[in-house]
């Protein structure tokens, strides 16, 4: 029941050829037709080729990936993850790029429009931005992880001035390390938010044994220099940092997002632990000072999406005007087989909503037939509609996938007003290839931007941004400015069935790599 590994890395052929842009029916037996040019969900031509950008900046040898996405207040659209330098070059680095509104590398960021940080000492070190947020003053704080000389990772935050250049007054020289859990122990930073006062959020899980046999949800707090806030997490073993076992196993933090009273939301999937078969998506909400909001169906609210013993992961969020919570994931709604997607929504008290899909709960099979599909990024409309991002596969595990981008009614059903049936389908690289949404955003006119990653025939991945028209301005992101990150797909070394997390961390995928 696993599923697929660190995709092999690598980096872009220059000129990416669209073939053709199709769009998957909502039926499960539905079939894939051609496009008509207008009407939302359609591409943007005036964006990059026809709609589609496509970047390299590892070489030849390595590859690009992608998790973070954010766009400022001029428009420009910032992605970041991590590029594969070589084992020579210090193996993975930090990298952001940002890009002119049409899609072009922007000179004016880093150079050429690309920033790449080493944030660890360690040769040939695993790293990667999980996030990016906005300040008020255009400066960008990213966060991830980074190796320790342990051998474990860090939780990592860097903060970077508008033109990309690391910002000195952060931190150590602009990077800031944090250890939680034991020292070979993995620590990653998958989330954040920058509060209104210019103190840090930051979201992810903590290894609570050196062997990483068990996660926990982590959250800490920084002041706006880096320094741990420890004004939060006052009853806890640290200031600073809280640390919630939802299951005892492992637990796996998806996203983050703030209510507008200030109390931080977080979705993930809580261990079940054995004999269970999988985990059940998972939502936390905390008060702003750290301690569980009991309000809230007591604090935690576990929901299996299909059946208790079946994995369910939820890897974005987004709150509406009326304080309902949507959490977005998929689900192995097909005991083992190709997995859905997964939506439920809360009311503010921790309840399902009844009023959505079916007991509050929406799962989808896109189709044609039963293929395997991935959400991966979630933002509602002021309309109440929810636009999704992700991928959709003919087969299990998600190979040969294509970018997915799909509108639902506020009351869950799908929105047949967008692309075919609810769902474009988008093929961003020619032949076969695995080509997967890792979020998007809403720009403040009205476009749909989504950014993932591409595979360029045997040899690697790029990053890959896709923009669409979806007929409307403006949105109810998540309360804070950044990115619902999430956690990235694997299939264990084995094959099917041979390992227990459809999601894993980065440094579990890089662990994994082929």
């Amino acid at each position: 029941m696993g599923h697929k590994t660190l995709r092999s890395r690598i980096p872009h052929r220059p000129g990416l050829l669209l073939t053709a842009m199709l769009v998957a029916s909502a039926s499960v037996t539905g079939a894939a037709v051609a496009v008509a040019d207008t009407g939302t969900g359609t591409l943007d031509p005036r964006f990059g080729t026809e709609g589609v950008v496509s970047t390299a900046t590892a070489p030849a040898t390595g590859s690009d990936f992608q998790n973070g996405l954010v766009i400022d207040r001029q428009g420009r659209i910032l992605v970041s993850g991590s590029s594969d330098m070589g084992e020579g070059a210090g193996g993975n680095q930090w990298r952001i790029s940002r890009y002119t509104p049409e899609g072009s590398l922007d000179p004016s960021f880093g150079s050429g429009g690309t920033v790449l940080t080493s944030m660890s000492a360690v040769g040939g070190s695993e790293e990667h931005i999980w996030a990016l947020a906005l300040q008020a003053d255009g400066k960008i704080v990213a966060v991830g992880h980074a190796t320790t000389a342990a051998g474990g990772e860090d939780f990592a935050l860097a903060r970077y001035l508008p033109d990309g250049r690391l910002d000195p007054n952060f931190g150590q020289g602009g990077t800031v390390l944090t250890t939680i859990g034991p020292g070979q122990g993995a620590d990653e930073a998958h989330d954040v938010r920058v509060l209104r006062d210019g103190r840090i959020m930051v979201a992810g899980f903590t290894s609570t044994t050196a062997s990483r046999s068990s996660r926990d949800f982590a959250l800490v707090a920084y002041c706006p220099d880096g320094s741990l806030d420890t004004s939060f997490g006052q009853d806890g073993a640290r200031p600073g940092v809280v640390v919630t076992d939802l299951a005892g196993g492992r637990d796996q933090l998806g996203g983050m997002t703030l209510d507008e009273r200030g109390r931080i939301v977080v979705v993930g999937s809580a261990d079940l632990g054995a004999g269970r078969g999988g985990g059940s998506l998972a939502i936390a909400r905390y008060w702003p000072d750290g301690r569980l909001d009991e309000k809230f169906g007591g604090g935690i609210v576990v929901t299996p999406m299909a059946a208790d013993d079946l994995l369910d992961l939820a890897i974005a969020v987004a709150i509406d005007h009326r304080g309902r919570i949507t959490v977005g994931g998929s689900a192995d709604a097909n005991a083992g087989g190709p997995f859905d997607l997964a939506l439920a929504r809360y009311n503010p008290d921790g309840s399902l909503d009844a009023g959505f899909g079916t007991g509050g709960k929406v799962l989808t099979n896109v189709g044609p037939g039963q293929t395997d599909e991935d959400l991966r990024g979630l933002v509602i409309q002021r309309s109440g509609k929810i636009l999704i991002g992700g991928s959709t596969a003919p087969t299990e595990f998600l190979v040969d996938s294509n970018f997915l981008v799909g509108r639902y009614n506020e009351d869950g059903s799908l929105d047949q007003s967008f692309g075919d049936g609810g769902f474009v389908v988008t093929p961003t690289s020619t032949g076969n290839g695995d080509n997967e949404i890792f979020n998007i955003a809403l720009t403040r006119t009205g476009k749909l931007v989504a950014a993932g990653e591409c595979e360029r025939g045997a040899t690697g991945r790029d990053v890959c941004l896709t923009r669409y028209e979806v007929g409307a301005k403006g949105s109810k992101s998540p309360t804070g400015t950044s990115s619902r990150i999430t956690n990235s797909l694997h299939r264990p070394a084995g094959g099917a069935g041979a390992g227990f997390w459809r999601a894993e961390s980065m440094s579990d995928r890089l662990h994994r790599r082929n």
